[in-house]
This record gives structure tokens, C-alpha cells and sequence, in this order.
């Protein structure tokens, strides 16, 4: 059966060999140990829900609401969503620290159109973070409105929100953070340092 989630973490940890100055290597290993740690939570739920739903030798069979179905589905949303914020966050990482270039091009664009300047884009986001505490923030693209806009969770897995494309993720969790960044202002500097804003902008749909 097709796996519902691929392990990426030895692409991302090669992406991100040169950003150890502000993220430290263990630091980045314990993050992706427990990225992978959803993938495969989330494949175990799939094979599991699977074989619920079609139960050997048995053609069409009703698959009982039970409270194990329903924990499974509830449990396999939010370690899905958890995946997929992983991804979004470590994807996005990769610039060196002596790379001083922001935002640019398309994406500048937009920020200066929905939030008047990248530096009031920057503090938006950053409050965003802050005010999720031990959730996570991400940028959005709403496909309804055109817009950018920064939203944020309180939750592991977040909301999910529908009709968007996220392109920024910032990981508020102590996990993410770690013993060295205790101070969030501090962590969300490091971060801002290091987003490959480039490979941000290549995340913007085609026509947007």
C-alpha cells in the first residue's frame, strides 16, 4: 500500500548543513528524529484505518463507527498535519547566515502589497509566533482573497484552514527551540536569518 507520508529528513538535513551557526547539529537531529517520528505514526494510522475500512474476504463491508475509528481519524489528521508543518518549516531553511538578502522579486511584491513594507510583514509575524506561545505560525496565500496574511495555533498539528498555501512556518514548540533558545525573540531571529527566501517565493502558485 502507498505510503500517506514520505520521510524527508535526510533531504532537510542536508539542506540545512550550512545554518549551524544559529540552529544547532543536535538541535536539528532531535527536531527531525521526532519529524520522523510523526511520518511513520501517520503511515501506521493509514495501514490501520485501511485495513478497517476493507476487512479481508469480505466484499462491501460496513465499517462499524466505532471509538477506535474515530480516534484513529482524529489522531491521523492531526499527526498528518503535524507532517506537513514539519515539511513547510524545514523546507524553507537553508540560507546562510552571511547571506543578508530578504524577501525579493514576486514575493516582496506581495508583502509590500498586503502588509505595506517586509518590515511590517517581519513584525506581524513575529508577534504572530509570539502570541502562539507553544503553537506554531505560518504565512498563508487565502486563494479566495489573493491575499497574504499570518495566522497562528496554539496546537501541535494547527487548524486546518482551507483554500490556502502556506509558505512560511515557524515551529514555536519548546522541542523546536530547545535548551538554547529560551528567550522565542532569540529563536525567531535565528530563524529569520536562515529562511531561504527564494525557495519561499517558489511556493507562491503559479498565476498568484
Amino acid at each position: 500500500m502507498i505510503a500517506i507520508a514520505i520521510d524527508r529528513a535526510a533531504q532537510f538535513r542536508a539542506q540545512m548543513q550550512g545554518i549551524t551557526a544559529r540552529l544547532p547539529s543536535e538541535l536539528v537531529d532531535s527536531h527531525l528524529a521526532l519529524y520522523s517520528s510523526y511520518v511513520q505514526e501517520a503511515n501506521r494510522l493509514w495501514e490501520e484505518l485501511h485495513a478497517l475500512s476493507h476487512p479481508p474476504h469480505v466484499e462491501k463491508a460496513a465499517v462499524p463507527v466505532s471509538e477506535s475509528l474515530a480516534e484513529k481519524k482524529l489522531r491521523l489528521a492531526e499527526t498528518l498535519a503535524a507532517v506537513r508543518n514539519h515539511e513547510t518549516y524545514f523546507g524553507m531553511l537553508g540560507r546562510s547566515p552571511e547571506d543578508q538578502r530578504g524577501p525579493g522579486g514576486k514575493l516582496q511584491a506581495f508583502l509590500c502589497r498586503d502588509f505595506g513594507s517586509v518590515d511590517n510583514y517581519k513584525a506581524d509575524l513575529y508577534a504572530s509566533a509570539l502570541a502562539a506561545s507553544s503553537g506554531w505560525a505560518w504565512t498563508v496565500l487565502d486563494h479566495v482573497s489573493g491575499k497574504l496574511f499570518n495566522f497562528m495555533s496554539v496546537s501541535e498539528s494547527g487548524p486546518i484552514l482551507w483554500h490556502v498555501t502556506p509558505i512560511v512556518a515557524l515551529d514555536m514548540n519548546p522541542h523546536a527551540r530547545g535548551e538554547i533558545f529560551s528567550d522565542p525573540q532569540e529563536y525567531l531571529d535565528a530563524i529569520w536569518e536562515i529562511i531561504d527566501w527564494e525557495q519561499v517565493e517558489r511556493r507562491l502558485p503559479r498565476g498568484a
